[in-house]
């Protein structure tokens, strides 16, 4: 179980760095929260794993 949560929010971010970020987070067993707010489209879910996603759009 995960005891720690980390919230990220996104703003037209660097999709690999975000992607790095998330995995070490995954890695250390930290809850990932991400909150897409981009603008159009949002994020591909394939790409950035992370356990739960929030978009505003």
């Amino acid at each position: 179980m995960k005891d720690l949560v980390g919230c990220i929010v996104t703003y037209k971010p660097n999709v690999g760095h975000l992607k790095l970020l998330i995995d070490k987070l995954n890695k250390k067993d930290i809850y990932a929260t991400l909150f897409d707010n981009i603008p159009v489209n949002g994020l591909n879910s394939q790409i950035v794993n992370a356990d739960r996603r929030i978009s505003f759009g």
